[in-house]
């Protein structure tokens, strides 16, 4: 008995001191990684969350390869992005070595855009290739393509189940080791 009593009060002062480290975490804010300049690949980047990860890490200055089955909601996306580089075109004054004051030069966007389909692994293998040739390797992956029916498992046909299945769950076997170094 006074083991279990004693194993309760462990769980209670783990519980305990994980709120309070989640509570200093949210007082004091851990630094946020750099991503400028690194080269982000976002799936399904035409729309939804997709469009909001590359606004985001537009901000934040990344190379940006937006991947989407249709080229026209990706374009424009990319638009959106290229908007967000201009507004971050503006140069920087900081202060010189000497006091005096030195301009930072200008940030250079580059957004590339790529029509691929993740729910055919040829089409991923085929950019993932393209990417590595034309833009380098991807430090950061956000593999956001998804399918999403808005049914009832037992009323979606077939053809959906099986589209559903191949872009949310197989989709990232063939993206993820094809975009990593």
């Amino acid at each position: 008995m006074m083991i279990i009593i004693a194993e309760f009060f462990v769980v209670i002062l783990k519980v305990l001191w994980a709120f309070v480290t989640a509570g200093a975490k949210w007082v004091v804010r851990p630094k946020e990684k750099s991503v400028a300049g690194q080269v982000c690949v976002i799936t399904g980047a035409g729309s939804g969350l997709g469009r909001l990860f590359a606004k985001e890490f537009a901000r934040r200055r990344a190379v940006l390869v937006l991947w989407d089955i249709n080229s026209q909601s990706n374009e424009e996306t990319a638009e959106m992005v290229r908007q967000i580089y201009h507004e971050l075109d503006t140069p920087i004054a900081k202060d010189g070595p000497v006091g005096g004051v030195e301009e930072v030069p200008p940030f250079q966007p580059q957004v590339y855009t790529y029509v691929c389909d993740v729910g055919k692994r040829e089409s991923v293998y085929s950019t993932a290739e393209k990417v590595r040739r034309e833009v380098g390797e991807v430090d950061i992956l956000i593999n956001n393509a998804g399918v999403v029916s808005g049914h009832h498992l037992l009323e979606c046909p077939d053809e959906l189940i099986e589209r559903t299945m191949v872009v949310n769950c197989h989709a990232h076997f063939w993206v993820s080791p094809r975009t990593s170094h």
